[in-house]
């Protein structure tokens, strides 16, 4: 049998076996005691009939990708899976992108078919691109109602895809791309092929981060394998997370590093955590006061480790012995190659050899775009990015795409991007423009918001007669910085 058929398989029986076992908890965010609901397999089972039929009536091809528009609903989810369930796979675009760069990305892919919530057929040019693509247009909504609402003459064959799902980069190894995940992979990250019976509400895996990102496809993957049910919210709240930790009990609870902080803050009392034995947790540094900070207020590690999209979970981490003997000495370090990993520094930079990487990518040693060194004892520590690339709340923001994005405006001249501390989420990015004529910067704010998803768009953005330079006439960033940095100070808190 092959990895295909095993997939679409499994879910068959998941759906048919299992309808009454419970799969997915949303829950509203934003409360101690939040609105919350459960779907089953036979609420996923029903979606994947009424989208299966769809497919068949207007002749898509069995071969063909369904593009999925991955917003944080279950009803998304019941698509991603419907996908599979047909041996189809899960092509997936990420909401978290303006209006217009999410109308571009459809309409240059092409697709056979498109699935979208109503909230996305609601945005400013999407309808249009998904006619411009040629796709066959799909609307689904909370209720599950699944209906055609673009059907062009002919369905067309659409990218060819040999991939369980696709997921996104966080632009470790280099700019954020769309890569397939091998469906051999998707068991495996699944523990498959044979799958265990599932049992509603235990063991429930509290989703943190975006569908479309590894994470995402972890959780996505266990959900099928393990018969692990997914507890997720659309937007992240530390409050209404931790009530979640609380409710469900996992040992180990995992989020984004800037959660650490966010949880202390927001002093979220220690009952929350009984009998969690570590936080784990990767993709940004946290400052080594932070985690003694919270070690101390809840008696728990926070387990750094370091991992890539491209290489499909992390490659360095802690154990509980290792941070036994070592966590008092090596704290903020993102610990050690795990087995079967191999690393080195070239130049400076990290190089990894993975056990498993995503599809099309080559074999042999990967370069990141980190900074690091290892130590005697093969700690590894990641030193800061070499690529003008800062991480804001777990996001990897390109300050040279924040620079492009302003310079396409017609009146600005120059613009310089650059990181700014923040307590909250690690960094967030900041500009100043040379601009010509009277252009205001929340003008500027919200052309970039135009353009870029929303974890890109400076907190902060002033204009200036001449961007300050070194004596080489390049941008002089530390004095930029150290001027948005007052300006900011100037203006009290701004939202970031």
């Amino acid at each position: 049998m092959t990895a295909r058929q095993a997939v679409a398989d499994r879910l068959s029986s998941l759906y048919r076996e299992w309808p009454n076992e419970q799969a997915l908890q949303f829950t509203e965010p934003g409360t101690e005691r939040p609105a919350q609901r459960w779907f089953s397999w036979g609420d996923f089972g029903e979606f994947a009939g009424a989208l299966g039929s769809i497919l068949d009536h207007h002749g898509v091809p069995a071969d063909s990708a369904i593009s999925i528009v991955m917003r944080q609903r279950p009803v998304l989810v019941a698509a991603e899976l419907a996908a599979l369930a047909t041996a189809r796979t899960a092509l997936l675009f990420t909401p978290l992108q303006s209006d217009r760069l999410l109308a571009d990305d459809i309409a240059s892919t092409r697709p056979s078919v498109v699935v979208a919530h109503t909230l996305e057929w609601e945005r400013s040019g999407v309808a249009d691109a998904i006619v411009e693509s040629g796709a066959l247009g799909i609307e689904v909504d909370d209720g599950f109602t699944v209906r055609a609402r673009i059907v062009p003459d002919s369905v067309q064959a659409g990218p060819a895809v040999d991939a369980a799902v696709t997921v996104l980069t966080s632009g470790t190894t280099g700019p954020p791309k769309r890569l397939p995940v091998a469906w051999d992979t998707f068991v495996r990250l699944g523990g498959g092929p044979q799958g265990r019976e599932p049992k509603s509400n235990k063991g429930a895996l509290i989703l943190s981060l975006p569908l479309v990102t590894l994470g995402g496809l972890l959780s996505m993957a266990r959900l099928v394998f393990m018969g692990r049910p997914m507890s997720m919210t659309e937007r992240f709240d530390v409050h209404t997370w931790s009530a979640l930790v609380k409710q469900h009990r996992p040992k180990v609870m995992g989020a984004p590093p800037p959660v650490v902080k966010m949880i202390l803050d927001a002093d979220i009392t220690p009952d929350h955590f009984e009998g969690v034995t570590a936080y784990m947790t990767s993709s940004a540094a946290i400052p080594p006061e932070v985690i003694r900070a919270f070690e101390e207020r809840y008696g728990i590690p926070v387990l750094l480790g370091y991992g890539a999209t491209e290489f499909l979970n992390s490659v360095t981490g802690w154990t509980p012995a290792l941070w036994a003997e070592f966590g008092a000495t090596k704290i903020g370090s993102v610990g050690r190659a795990y087995p079967g990993v191999e690393l080195r520094i070239v130049d400076g930079l990290l190089e990894v050899d993975p056990p498993q990487r995503a599809e099309n990518l080559p074999d042999g040693w990967l370069r990141t775009a980190d900074r690091a060194r290892i130590d005697e004892d093969g700690f590894v520590w990641i030193l800061g990015r070499a690529d003008g690339v800062i991480v804001r709340g777990g996001f990897k923001v390109d300050l040279g795409t924040v620079e492009t994005a302003l310079l396409e405006h017609p009146d600005v001249v120059a613009a310089c991007a650059v990181g700014l501390p923040d307590d909250r989420l690690g960094e967030v990015p900041a500009a100043l423009v040379e601009a010509a004529g009277a252009t205001r910067p929340d003008e500027l704010t919200t052309w970039v918001r135009e353009r870029l998803p929303p974890y890109a768009v400076p907190v902060i953005i002033e204009t200036t007669d001449a961007i300050p330079q070194t004596s080489t006439f390049k941008p002089h960033r530390a004095k930029i910085r150290d001027r948005l940095l007052a300006a900011r100070e100037g203006l009290g808190h701004v939202e970031s």
